[in-house]
């Protein structure tokens, strides 16, 4: 059976990198909704052809799925945090018990 390795370091490391990109994410939506394209931005004939109505639809469902991606990197962030923290304590607890049997 092969033996399966696990780098807390490495997972933890891992967790920053994505709750970073959650965090990017959520800017690139804050700009979608701090920063809308206004009728005039697609002049008349934006206005005749209801250009910004379209936009204005589009960058809405963007912006929900952006919300969503942003939550399921943090909460994926999250879950990795846990797992290295997990496996940082049985790492720490094992190594104290093979220096309490004087084996180490």
């Amino acid at each position: 059976m092969a033996a399966i390795e696990v780098d807390p370091a490495w997972i933890g490391g891992y967790a920053t990198t994505v709750a970073t990109a959650a965090e990017e994410l959520g800017n690139g939506a804050d700009v979608l909704r701090t920063a809308p394209l206004t009728p005039e931005a697609f002049g008349s004939l934006g206005r005749t052809t209801r250009v910004t109505e379209s936009y204005t639809r589009a960058s809405e469902l963007l912006r929900g799925q952006l919300a969503r991606g942003v939550e399921a990197l943090h909460a994926a962030s999250a879950a990795l945090t846990q797992i290295a923290d997990k496996h940082r304590v049985s790492d720490d607890d094992g190594a104290q018990s093979i220096t309490r049997s004087g084996q180490g």
